[in-house]
């Protein structure tokens, strides 16, 4: 005949049934987590930047220990060439070259731009005035009535970057505004050195010239 299933096996099927359960609602909690996580990884723009090591020599061309003292090309030209002359070719160069000119226009732009990027991870404000005045015809009274209006708005909002696709623009903005800055200091650089250069290239031919008509003369005195 029919039997029914001893009190321990009720009680293990119970438990078994408890533990299915419990693993199931485990899953539904930490399943939907986890793929929130990677879905919002993935919506992040690129990863921080780091600046990769590089191994550099400790010495430069067997020098035996690290200079100390500041830099030949960091000090200012002005306290480099010690002639009133020279300075102010150099400072007419600076004043008078469109080289430069069109660097100092490209920083000036660059910083415009990322300033403005930048401006972008800030709170925005705004506010909007309109105001009118006219006449309005009546039904009631035919003269025309003076009608004044009014209205002003005010705005604010402000973007939580998240996913940091305003922040990445900015950095690369940044980015574009120092390398400018650098180029500009190169074109600065070079036009210094290149009025130094004809400078003393001058200064070298009026020796030789000096020189040649020490020579004559010194010949033609011989001669006599």
């Amino acid at each position: 005949g029919y039997s029914s299933p001893s009190p321990r096996l009720r009680g293990e099927g119970r438990g078994e049934g408890f533990l299915c359960h419990k693993e199931l609602r485990l899953v539904q909690t930490v399943l939907p987590a986890i793929l929130s996580a990677l879905l919002f990884s993935g919506c992040a723009i690129g990863p921080n930047y780091v600046r990769p090591t590089m191994e550099t020599p400790s010495t430069f061309r067997g020098q035996a220990a690290p200079a100390t003292e500041t830099s030949f090309t960091d000090m200012p030209w002005w306290e480099v060439y010690k002639s009133p002359e020279l300075e102010a070719l150099i400072r007419e160069a600076l004043d008078a070259n469109y080289d430069l000119r069109k660097a100092v226009s490209r920083l000036e732009q660059a910083r415009a731009v990322a300033a403005q990027s930048r401006g972008q991870l800030f709170p925005q404000f705004g506010y909007q005035y309109d105001a009118s005045r006219g006449l309005i015809p009546s039904a009631t009274n035919p003269d025309l009535s003076t009608d004044n209006s009014g209205s002003a708005v005010l705005t604010a909002g402000w973007e939580v970057d998240l996913w940091r696709h305003r922040r990445r623009p900015h950095e690369a903005d940044r980015a574009k505004y120092l390398a400018t800055e650098e180029a500009k200091r190169g074109v600065t650089i070079s036009l210094v050195a290149g009025v130094a250069q004809a400078y003393f290239e001058l200064l070298a031919l009026d020796l030789q010239l000096d020189i040649a008509r020490q020579t004559t003369n010194s010949f033609g005195e011989s001669l006599r």
